[in-house]
């Protein structure tokens, strides 16, 4: 402040203006326990942070708070009187706040002669209904009714939390014509472990009992009135719906009452019964839908969009409640509603309440975790499960939780992780353990609709070691096994739709797939649902159980939403801290959330971009497999199996196992050494089974390698191949040793074909193996020494295309029954040579003097010498007397040292 005394300004000291603190308006002005007000206003403050908020001398929780805006929720045990709010000192209160017992438009009251006198109160969702009364049954009823007045057809649903106080308490909904003791009526309710429909269809008539499912609380109950046709329904989950007993003609009057039925069946007793999820809807005031949500898992904090119809304009005291506990709205409007999960949420039922009836929509369960499912992913359990299921997503790994008698016979019990598939696609998902369940199913699956009975093709593993296709073509029909493979996990299981065909198939890698029995033919509607499915599968008088099943290597692709694709990675082997080039498609531009995985842990990230990704193993990172996980979805790519190890394959040699090996293979390198580890059952017959370590090669070439040794099985095969495909099918060459003391070629003419062996060399290891590619002829030798070769068998004529894989292949070679084994061989010495290769098969004589002529045989000299050489221990022959492609003629030099050594052709 300062004081201004004939032009001249005093000193200043600082004051505060405090913004005038007012209450201007309250919405509503009355409502339950729970029910959200909004207080307007001003001078309030930006945040909270020590101002407080009372009514009637109770706190209030707060919701959100701004200057001008207060949200807040009537608290338990608060009664009418002012809204008052504290802010720095200052105080102001509202007009006057009525806290109602029921929702508006509700009443109760006792109906027939009640020993005690029943109540009814409301709060957060949940009514709780206190009742005496003999009975509600034979020609008149005792009981406590919670009602509101229903003109024409109209339905009511609640959900039975809790019935106690007396031996055979009795609770539900019932619709009645009249308030009279005497009244006809339908009534589906819970009593004794029992859901049951009973009905009174004469006024003063005696009442009919029929029984539904025996189960415990909570449980679902459900009457619907259509003119004079009554139709009573249970539910484990609100969703999946039963018919109890058959439908009823009660001929009652247009304006009726619906509403809760509470009776102790001792009039000398109180029972005390609780509802939630209780709706009503009728022609005239349809009640809220939620049709869809964004998710069905979350964390703490974070958004979920709920979409629908009939949530009103605006908010106005609805609610949405989760686990009967209100969450915080952000925005809404008649078809959608915003919220976040709030601090100390668990997970229940998320359910729209619209205000002033609070009447409520259908449930979605809601899981609260640390571990949400990604974006589009949701979950739910399909048909009556014992247990309910839930499911979870971390690092790239799914874990789901299921019970349920089976996936199979005419209806499903299951949980169920989905998306929804417009026209063709396919899923893929390797099933990495099961437990809970002696037969546990878990698997990938394609479903027409939610409904336990529609259509369906599931590909899945059914403890122990089966992996099958389940099929259901007419919704509500019997299920079809098409086939089976028999293997133990962690397996890959895929299923392709492509149009109405479905085709279901198993791999060891997810690089070989066997089909499993044939195509199936399913008709179903364009949009359907793709996912994940768990069923603890205890029909057949298993005990009740829930199981688990973790899924990882999840993809799915379709026309709309391709998935990622690795086509290259720079190498399958490397140290910590070593550097990864990964190339392919759909990456995305930036990496925005998405991960690359090693082994189902984040990998460090260089560089991403569409179709390139630069990683960094990192501190701790094990051998597994290697995928990109693309955000939001974490829809995986394919998977390249990659080992860390202090000893990686040079660049720009590769690894990878071919065909359905027993165990996985794996590669290092030390000091010019090769170790190849591999298992399977040949390399042989119409498909190999190894390990290879290879890498590309353009045209023409050979390989050199020496066997060093061969352990690990009785037949262990060890060498050099040349092969068009890493198809485990594929043409190819191959000149190995198998144990004991065989050097063969083996060869594969035609992609499928069976394998020849045109010739064997009988020799103890270590020894060397050489293979030529020349155009489509491929030519393997033996040798002792890397010096002198010896051809085994003759040149075979195989077509392949100009670009093929060079390399190492392993196989533990346990066909005809042998028990299965992992194999090592090791191979120094390795030379792949590019382009056509001179190759020396002979010499004569193979000791002279200096000036010896010499006669050399072999092949790819060339016709004539031009700047070709020929030398002696290192010294070149000056004198060549005869040069063609297969045979040199020259004299030894006057430079050649004494000794053993070899002689060299170099072509140009």
């Amino acid at each position: 402040m300062v004081v201004n005394a004939s032009g001249v300004s005093s000193n200043g000291i600082n004051f505060t203006v405090i913004e005038t603190l007012s209450i201007t308006s309250l919405s509503p002005i009355s409502g339950v326990v729970g029910s959200e007000v909004a207080i307007a206003g001003t001078g309030f403050g930006a945040t909270q942070g020590s101002s407080t908020i009372t009514l009637n001398g109770t706190t209030v929780p707060v919701a959100s708070w701004t200057d001008t805006n207060i949200i807040a929720n009537v608290p338990s045990g608060a009664s009418s009187g002012p809204f008052s709010v504290t802010v720095n000192g200052q105080n102001v209160n509202s007009p006057a706040f009525t806290v109602t017992t029921l929702p508006a438009g509700w009443l109760d009251g006792d109906v027939g002669s009640v020993g005690i006198a029943g109540s009814a109160s409301y709060a957060n969702g949940t009514f709780t209904v206190q009742a005496s009364g003999a009975q509600i049954s034979g020609t008149s009823d005792q009981m406590h009714f919670v009602y509101q007045p229903l003109s024409g057809d109209g339905t009511i649903v609640a959900r039975v939390v809790s019935a106690q106080g007396s031996n055979y308490p009795e609770a539900g909904v019932m619709i009645r014509e009249t308030l009279d003791a005497a009244s006809t009526n339908g009534y589906a309710n819970y009593q004794s472990s029992v859901v049951f429909f009973s009905y009174r269809g004469s006024t003063g008539g005696s009442t009919t009992l029929q029984s539904g499912v025996n189960i415990g609380l909570p449980y679902w109950v459900k009457l619907v009135r259509s003119g004079s046709s009554f139709i009573a329904y249970s539910s484990y989950n609100g969703t999946t719906w039963a018919q109890t007993g058959t439908s009823q003609t009660i001929t009652m009057a247009q304006a009726v009452y619906i509403g809760l039925a509470v009776c102790s069946q001792d009039n000398t007793t109180l029972a005390t019964a609780t509802f939630d999820n209780v709706s009503v809807s009728s022609s005239t005031s349809l009640a809220p839908v939620i049709t869809n949500v964004s998710a069905t898992t979350g964390s703490i904090g974070s958004q979920v969009e709920i979409s629908g119809s009939g949530f009103g304009n605006s908010q106005n005291g609805g609610l949405v409640t989760l686990n009967n506990v209100p969450v915080t709205i952000n925005a809404w409007t008649s078809t959608t509603i915003v919220i976040t999960i709030p601090t100390g949420a668990v997970s229940g039922y998320l359910v729209v309440s619209v205000a002033p009836s609070m009447n409520d929509s259908n449930p979605v369960y809601f899981t609260v975790t640390s571990q949400p499912l990604p974006s589009s992913w949701l979950d739910q359990d399909v048909g009556p499960v014992q247990y309910g299921g839930s499911a979870t997503y971390t690092n790239g790994a799914f874990t789901v939780n299921g019970s349920g008698l089976q996936i199979g016979g005419t209806s499903d019990q299951m949980h169920f992780v989905f998306q929804s598939l417009q026209g063709d696609g396919t899923i893929v998902a390797r099933v990495v353990s099961t437990s809970g369940s002696t037969y546990t199913q878990a698997g990938a699956m394609i479903r027409e609709t939610l409904d336990p009975s529609a259509t369906y093709a599931f590909v899945g593993y059914q403890q122990s070691q089966l992996e099958c296709l389940w099929d259901r073509t007419t919704t509500g029909g019997s299920t079809s096994v098409p086939g089976c493979n028999n293997a133990g996990l962690p397996y890959w299981l895929k299923l392709v739709r492509s149009g109405s065909t479905f085709s279901g198939y198993a791999s060891p890698d997810g690089n070989t797939w066997t089909q499993l029995g044939s195509a199936q033919t399913i008709s179903m509607a364009q949009t359907v649902y793709v996912g994940l499915a768990v069923s603890s599968n205890t029909a057949g008088g298993l005990p009740a159980a829930l199981a688990t099943a973790t899924f990882d290597n999840v993809s799915i692709n379709s026309t709309a939403l391709p998935a990622p694709v690795m086509t290259s990675v720079s190498a399958t082997t490397g140290s910590i801290g070593g550097t990864v080039a990964i190339n392919g498609s759909g990456f995305g531009a930036s990496q925005n959330g998405s991960l690359v995985l090693l082994n189902d842990a984040p990998v460090t990230i260089n560089t991403w971009s569409n179709t390139s990704i630069s990683i960094t193993i990192p501190t701790g990172a094990t051998s597994g497999y290697l995928a990109v996980a693309v955000a939001p979805m974490m829809n995986d790519s394919n998977a390249v199996l990659f080992t860390v190890t202090a000893n990686p394959l040079p660049t720009p040699w590769l690894d990878q196992d071919v065909g359905p090996v027993q165990y996985g293979g794996s590669a290092t390198y030390t000091n010019g050494t090769f170790t190849v580890n591999g298992s399977g059952l040949q390399i042989y017959g119409t498909s190999d089974q190894m390990h290879f370590v290879y890498q590309s090669l353009q045209g023409n070439g050979t390989i050199v390698a020496r066997v060093v040794s061969a352990s690990g099985s009785t037949y262990t095969q060890a060498g050099a191949m040349i092969r068009e495909t890493l198809d485990p099918r594929a043409t190819s060459a191959f000149v190995g040793y198998q144990a004991t003391d065989l050097e063969c070629l083996w060869d594969r003419a035609t992609t499928g074909g069976s394998t020849s062996i045109p010739g064997c060399h009988n020799a103890g290891l270590p020894y060397w193996l050489k293979l030529v590619r020349g155009g489509s002829s491929f030519s393997g030798y033996a040798s002792p020494d890397g010096n002198t070769w010896t051809q085994v068998g003759s040149a075979q004529t195989i077509s392949m295309a100009q670009t093929v894989y060079v390399g190492l292949a392993v196989s533990s070679n346990t066909a005809g029954g042998l028990p299965a084994a992992l194999a090592t061989g090791t191979l120094d010495n390795v030379l792949i040579t590019l382009g056509t290769t001179p190759f020396v098969t002979g010499l004569s004589p193979t000791l002279g003097t200096v000036g010896t002529s010499v006669m050399i045989t072999g092949s790819s000299f060339g016709a004539t010498q031009g700047t070709s050489t020929v030398s002696f221990n290192g010294a070149l022959a000056t004198s060549i007397t005869s040069w063609s492609d297969t045979q040199i003629i020259a004299l030894v030099p006057t430079t050649a040292a004494s000794g053993t050594s070899p002689v060299v052709v170099t072509v140009n």
